[in-house]
């Protein structure tokens, strides 16, 4: 908490710069980050390490301790084992940098990241089962570390580039553009709220949308894909479990962020200090679960996981005080309208019914 303190307390003397005094910023900027270098590099090489052990760790009891698929299914499943923990260490080096654009601000740093490593990793790995279909895990581990390693080049060659240019130090051209921009006679808290609102209501009708057809058309999506030995097993019940959870994950990621936004610094803490009793959940039912209802069981897990979370957000986002300029609470984008329900179990029994009659004499 001391770095944090200090940062904002030095970052606070940049803020008091005026738009003529860039040069000084500038100085200002590149001394606090020679300073901070000896510390970013010891963080480094004190989180690799400690990742590569526990990594290891990790993958040998993924190995040895739980239960592993039939030599028949697959034969590259140590592999993918050791290069998922050799990119989560890969990844553990890219951290600190990750830490450091976001208190520079570096917002559009982080989204491009996010998604040119999401990209990459889903496209890779589409184009390669498509070429290999018997080597899916070879394909996963390709892209996989492919999309590693291109978030650690991203997050050093960008820092590496602002540290070395003048003209691109500051996230912002002038110290007009640090302010927030408001619409003349809207508070922030409205703008938020309908922010809030539009977000919900657009995640949960799209999700509501994968949810009603992706049930019924789960079995004939399969069988379009991988042809019948695709549908013979779990397939269909894990994804039917998997559009469920993409509905939660949703949500969650929206009332997440926007509570995050308006949390003070004590209310955060007590924000972590939930989580851990959240893992604990998640880690019990994990267990039960996968027991009783085996590879479903762990979508299932990640679903409560996902339902407590969107719990605590959701009662803390009610416990805020509306301002009178707030004409809808924004919770209430959570619940779709009366004729979009009625269109969205009318097109869910529709879908239902072709399956069992229509699909089924196919």
């Amino acid at each position: 908490m001391a770095a944090v303190e200090e940062f904002e307390r030095n970052f606070c003397l940049l803020l008091g710069a005026t738009a003529d005094q860039g040069p000084r910023v500038i100085q200002r900027l590149k001394l606090f980050i020679a300073v901070k270098q000896p510390q970013l590099g010891t963080r480094v090489s004190r989180n690799v390490p400690v990742s590569a052990a526990v990594s290891a760790a990790l993958a040998g009891l993924w190995l040895h301790a739980l239960s592993q698929p039939a030599p028949e299914v697959t034969s590259e499943y140590r592999l993918g084992v050791w290069v998922t923990a050799a990119m989560v260490v890969l990844e553990t080096a890219a951290q600190p940098l990750v830490i450091l654009a976001q208190a520079m601000l570096f917002v559009k740093l982080k989204v491009v990241a996010d998604m040119v490593t999401l990209c990459s990793r889903v496209a890779l790995k589409a184009w390669l089962i498509a070429l290999y279909p018997s080597h899916a895990i070879w394909a996963y581990c390709v892209g996989h570390a492919v999309s590693s390693a291109l978030l650690v080049v991203i997050y050093y060659g960008t820092l590496l580039w602002h540290v070395r240019s003048p003209d691109n130090c500051l996230p912002v051209k002038s110290a007009s553009e640090l302010g927030p921009r408001l619409v003349p006679g809207q508070p922030v808290s409205a703008a938020g709220g309908r922010v809030l609102h539009d977000l919900l209501r657009a995640m949960s009708l799209l999700c509501l949308v994968a949810v009603t057809f992706g049930w019924s058309y789960s079995h004939l999506l399969l069988r379009l894909y991988g042809g019948a030995l695709l549908t013979a097993g779990p397939a269909v019940s894990l994804l039917r479990a998997q559009c469920a959870y993409v509905l939660l994950l949703a949500v969650n990621g929206v009332l997440e962020c926007y509570t995050f936004a308006v949390m003070r610094q004590e209310q955060i803490n007590g924000y972590n200090r939930k989580m851990v009793l959240l893992s604990v959940i998640f880690v019990i039912s994990t267990g039960i679960f996968t027991r009783l209802f085996g590879g479903v069981g762990l979508i299932l897990a990640n679903c409560v996981n996902m339902l407590t979370r969107i719990y605590v957000c959701y009662r803390f986002v009610a416990g805020l005080p509306l301002e009178p300029a707030v004409s809808v609470p924004p919770l209430l984008g959570l619940r779709p309208p009366p004729a979009v329900a009625a269109a969205l179990v009318t097109a869910g029994l529709l879908a239902a019914g072709s399956e069992s009659w229509l699909y089924s004499l196919s």
